[in-house]
């Protein structure tokens, strides 16, 4: 009986230890500092404010048409609307405060002087994939994704080939409507996505109730780990082809880990299934979205996508990777719509930063899109490309907070402009929607005519 009263005693102590004693000395550490932030509940931290804060403000729809010209107008001040507790603790407490989501300690960071990160994993959408992993299993997954994405392997070739196959589609639309589905994988990986997006990470056990959001989160992570085995199953027993997919199977034959609590490795069948799914979120879906602001942005500047035509037209026979001017586009619409909301790391050990003492286990929280449109910045509101002329540098205040792509998105948007003159359709509804990225909330929505 003494053991179990001992035990349960125990028990309590870490509990009260988790839930109160270890937030307050972080936030207590940052307090002696002069950092303040609102007060948290002690386990719900302060979630529910910030989801009382986004029903008070409902992002509304932006589109404008002009009904003279029958033109679409629509602004690009989405960040506030979009996180509007940023918005109010930056007024209230700063440029650095805090704030906790359940028991997890946050420094929220728009100083822009400041640069250290957390990244946040994500849970079931990405495993313990590149994204989301560190030390030796990061090492693996980074020396095997990166390595198939130089340019002289055949990943550029399955680029051009992909956009084909997607163009050739789009001009049988527009003959005869006939919608594709999308591959089961794909659907369900989406699914998932929209159901994370809404889950506050950090409140103590959630991913452990039977609740209706949980249980088809369980479900669809059911499915989609079997959905991936066969398909790699299926590839390993046909001829190997030379792709990514084919150097993560290589790269896994090093795995011979465990998938345990307590374990620093990783399995070879979770290393092949969580770098899977990498590929669908990092390779095929923020890319995707970018395409997609990208082409809303050129549908709404006619000026633009003349002079991004143009250019495609005179370096065909050199290549998309030579095209300047639609490097500036997809420049801008990074920095207009950058698919990252935030980057997250933590202190692993006390930390000093700009005279700041950030205390081991911390975590520190930077918003994206507000460093790309900082203030200071001229027309930091308006689309013009013209502003990395001269480079990165030379176009945002804090450079290190801008993420550009490689060579995909050029290669598609060249092969669209080639085929393709769009405009912006009247029915767009302009609403940047968080789901883990920011993404057109109700699609995009173009006229498009064959050349």
């Amino acid at each position: 009986m003494q053991v179990v009263l001992g035990m349960v005693l125990v028990l309590l102590m870490h509990v009260f230890n988790v839930l109160v004693l270890r937030p307050r000395s972080l936030r207590a550490k940052l307090h002696r500092q002069g950092i303040h932030g609102p007060s948290p509940h002690f386990y719900f931290g302060n979630i529910p404010k910030m989801k009382t804060l986004l029903l008070q403000v409902q992002l509304a729809p932006t589109t404008q048409v002009n009904d003279k010209v029958q033109r679409v107008s629509l602004s690009h001040k989405w960040p506030f609307p979009l996180f509007p507790h940023i918005q109010k603790w930056i007024n209230q407490y700063g440029p650095l405060y805090l704030f906790s989501t359940g028991t997890v300690q946050w420094l929220m960071v728009t100083n822009t002087e400041m640069s250290t990160y957390l990244f946040k994993d994500p849970g079931p959408l990405l495993g313990q994939g590149i994204l989301s992993s560190s030390g030796q299993i990061l090492g693996s997954s980074e020396e095997d994704n990166c390595r198939e994405l130089y340019l002289d392997k055949p990943m550029v070739n399955l680029i051009v080939d992909s956009i084909n196959i997607t163009l050739r589609s789009w001009e049988a639309r527009l003959e005869i409507i006939n919608y594709i589905e999308e591959k089961e994988i794909f659907s369900k990986l989406r699914d998932l996505q929209k159901l994370l997006s809404k889950i506050h990470a950090g409140i103590p056990g959630y991913q452990y109730l039977p609740n209706k959001s949980n249980r088809q989160m369980w479900r669809l992570e059911r499915k989609i780990n079997s959905n991936i085995s066969k398909l790699i199953k299926q590839r390993q027993e046909e001829t190997h082809e030379q792709d990514l997919l084919q150097m993560i199977l290589e790269g896994a034959k090093y795995c011979k880990g465990s998938d345990g609590l307590l374990s620093n490795s990783i399995s070879h069948d979770r290393f092949v299934i969580d770098n899977y799914k990498i590929i669908f979120f990092a390779g095929h879906e923020i890319i995707a979205i970018t395409e997609s602001w990208c082409l809303m942005l050129l549908a709404l500047h006619q000026d633009w996508q003349d002079r991004a035509r143009a250019e495609v037209l005179e370096v065909c026979g050199i290549g998309a990777l030579d095209a300047m001017q639609l490097t500036l586009v997809i420049q801008e619409t990074l920095r207009l719509y950058s698919p990252q909301a935030h980057v997250v790391r933590t202190a692993f050990q006390d930390i000093i930063l700009k005279g700041i003492l950030v205390p081991k286990g911390m975590n520190i929280q930077i918003p994206v899109p507000l460093l790309n449109q900082y203030p200071q910045l001229p027309d930091v509101h308006k689309f013009n490309p013209e502003r990395f002329a001269n480079g990165v540098l030379g176009a945002c205040k804090v450079p290190q907070a801008y993420n550009p792509f490689g060579i995909g998105p050029r290669v598609i948007l060249s092969l669209i402009l080639l085929k393709f003159h769009f405009s912006l359709s009247l029915s767009y509804c302009h609403s940047p929607s968080f789901r883990l990225v920011i993404e057109p909330g109700h699609g995009v929505v173009t006229k498009m005519t064959r050349i």
